[in-house]
């Protein structure tokens, strides 16, 4: 989300209108979770997750190649279908592959995981942003959610 709140200013939103785009992220998160986990109950986890990481690379794509309030809008909405069908997604999967008996560790090393995968995000992003620019930003988050979606799709686990 760092990007894209690096991003609306210069696409010439005041900065007081930044809470109203990330509260549309909140409010798509919301409405869409439930879907997520109807869809993940049907379709299955992989198949929900790489939605999300779908509308995840969306977003960045978007902000790639158009400029504007109504892009930026269009951002936070993608990412917060993101979130919605990746953040507890996540967690069922993680529960589904995982031995009773260790799933408290697996949910541990998941958030701390996530935790520090959002760090290295946040921290990478912004200083791509400021030493090269907003689209060489733009260009390795989206490598990177590649990376991670091919990484994704070559494993398989015996309860998946």
């Amino acid at each position: 989300i760092a990007v894209l709140l690096l991003k609306a200013p210069s696409a010439g939103l005041e900065l007081a209108t930044i809470p109203l785009f990330y509260a549309l992220t909140s409010v798509t998160y919301a409405l869409s979770s439930w879907w997520a986990g109807y869809t993940a109950d049907k379709r299955g986890h992989r198949k929900t997750l790489l939605y999300g990481y779908g509308c995840l690379l969306l977003s960045y794509l978007a902000l790639f190649f158009v400029d504007g309030p109504v892009v930026i809008a269009l951002g936070f909405l993608l990412y917060g279908l993101f979130s919605g069908l990746t953040d507890g997604i996540h967690r069922s999967y993680a529960g589904k592959i995982t031995e009773e008996t260790g799933r408290g560790r697996t949910y541990g090393w998941l958030n701390g995981i996530n935790g520090i995968g959002l760090l290295i995000a946040g921290l990478g992003g912004g200083i791509l942003w400021q030493l090269w620019s907003p689209t060489a930003a733009l260009v390795f988050g989206a490598l990177a959610i590649i990376s991670g979606v091919i990484v994704f799709l070559s494993t398989q686990f015996k309860n998946s």
